[in-house]
């Protein structure tokens, strides 16, 4: 009686780990899609080729191994998903912040004007500045 008790009791723990394993899988792989589509926002597709090309083969292989029930694949590579999202939404953020730079004017004058000959120079105003 004792081996079968311990037989069920192993199956049964081999159940619930396998169902952990799917849940654990499926939670990374909905994490992942979020961080697919936040890096789709930023418009990473054109903003950060790289980033975004091993995003989608990422996140494609990690539906691909959650399909056929392997779980522990789907689990990496959802997770290899992320952080590729990840880096793309911060290239693409950085790409877009340098092309808006590059889009600003500059304020700076190319030469300054030049204090008039015969005007006081305020910098050297002891009462502006006080007695020290």
């Amino acid at each position: 009686m004792y081996p079968r008790k311990l037989f069920g009791a192993g199956l049964l723990c081999a159940a619930a780990l396998s169902g952990c394993t799917a849940i654990k899988s499926t939670v990374e792989l909905s994490k992942a899609e979020q961080a697919v589509l936040q890096a789709a926002a930023v418009e990473a597709s054109s903003r950060a080729p790289y980033e975004w090309t091993m995003t989608e083969q990422a996140i494609l292989k990690a539906r691909e191994e959650w399909g056929y029930a392997d779980y522990g694949p789907a689990e990496r590579f959802s997770k290899e998903a992320s952080r590729w999202a990840a880096l793309a939404v911060d290239a693409a953020e950085t790409s877009q912040r340098t092309e808006m730079m590059d889009r600003m004017p500059d304020n700076v004058p190319e030469d300054a004007p030049q204090q008039k000959s015969g005007e006081p120079d305020l910098m050297d105003d002891p009462d502006l500045w006080g007695d020290e």
